[in-house]
């Protein structure tokens, strides 16, 4: 039977793929979570998560990931629905994003959404960067953030920033601040991958083909921090992650040589937007036109 709580739980464990993250999150206990979550699965009839003793880092079955775009839809339908009793219905905002963008530039847009008044519903919705334009299709977000420039009939595409990549190293009194590396000087065996866009894929394949490539690979700007320990270890991220890792005095930024492409923002509506759409694009727009005044500029080319 439908549970609102139960999709919570689902949705929580999805995005952070730790139980005990996901727990702490929710303030309940790992017991607790790990037991709805089988029930669940039994519900549906099938393995939304892949487990196991010993594991920490779970992950999503192909189940789990069409589960999830379903478990979204019904979240804000719920929410939409628990407004019709409401004598003063609140607006209803969903945005659909990635990690990086919701660990770096996105929480000032979600705080200065959250003091509006009159008070909104937040709904956001982390993803990949091909989903997101799905959610967008199918009005499940109001507005997305992707990192792919794809055309789409019913997809508005506009460009939000850009910003450079630079190489991120465990702080070592081997490297000077002003180090610039070139491609050649970063042994493929010692990266640490985070995948920064499909522009970036390419280039990284002409300097170090996929049979070269570290075993190490990352999708989430929140796994950096596990993998990337060792002074012989790098990592090629974005700017504006590097400044956030940054912050913990563990690591180093350095500039990269071989011209890599910058990364990419685009901003991502629909052309015919529904009225709450309308509503909610009315709220948002500002809110980032000023943040893209106050925080991005310098990332403008």
């Amino acid at each position: 039977m439908y549970n609102s709580i139960d999709l919570e739980i689902f949705i929580t464990i999805s995005k952070t793929l730790n139980l005990s993250q996901a727990a702490l999150q929710l303030n309940m206990a790992q017991s607790t979570i790990s037991k709805r979550l089988k029930e669940l699965e039994i519900e549906l009839g099938t393995t939304l998560i892949e487990r196991g003793q010993g594991i920490k880092t779970l992950q999503l079955t192909k189940a789990g990931e069409n589960f999830l775009k379903i478990a979204n839809e019904m979240n804000i339908l719920w929410s939409r629905a628990q407004d019709l009793n409401s004598s003063a219905p609140k607006t209803s905002i969903a945005i659909a994003s990635l990690s990086s963008l919701n660990y770096t530039y996105l929480p000032k847009l979600y705080s200065l959404l959250q003091q509006h008044e009159p008070k909104l519903d937040l709904n956001i919705i982390t993803s990949h960067s091909p989903q997101v334009y799905d959610l967008v299709d199918t009005h499940q977000a109001d507005i997305g953030f992707s990192l792919v420039e794809k055309i789409y009939p019913t997809i508005l595409v506009e460009r939000w920033f850009s910003e450079p990549l630079v190489v991120l190293r465990v702080k070592s009194k081997k490297y000077s601040p002003g180090t610039i590396f070139r491609p050649e000087d970063l042994a493929p065996n010692k990266e640490v991958y985070y995948c920064a866009g499909s522009s970036y894929d390419l280039w990284h394949e002409q300097w170090w083909p996929s049979s070269k490539n570290s075993n190490i690979k990352l999708d989430s700007v929140n796994l950096i921090y596990i993998f990337l320990r060792e002074e012989d270890q790098w990592c090629i991220v974005p700017l504006s992650v590097a400044q956030i890792l940054q912050r913990s005095n563990k690591y180093a930024i350095y500039s990269l040589a071989g011209t890599p492409p910058y990364r990419t923002c685009y901003v991502l509506t629909h052309k015919n937007p529904t009225s709450n759409n309308i509503a909610a694009l009315n709220i948002i727009r500002p809110y980032l036109q000023l943040l893209s005044k106050t925080v991005l500029e310098k990332f403008k080319q």
